[in-house]
């Protein structure tokens, strides 16, 4: 039981893993263009 415990656990902490990319593009590639729009330039921050 306790092998199984930690194989359910081991396959979560995977597909998190293997789906964070995923998310990570969805965050910064395509939502933080349009929130853009929302948020005054002086609340943006600059990186150049």
């Amino acid at each position: 039981m306790f092998i199984d415990g930690l194989m359910s656990l081991g396959t979560a902490v995977i597909v998190h893993i293997a789906i964070l990319p995923v998310e990570l593009d969805a965050n910064f590639r395509r939502a933080l263009p349009i929130l853009a729009k929302y948020i005054s330039k002086r609340d943006q921050i600059s990186y150049s």
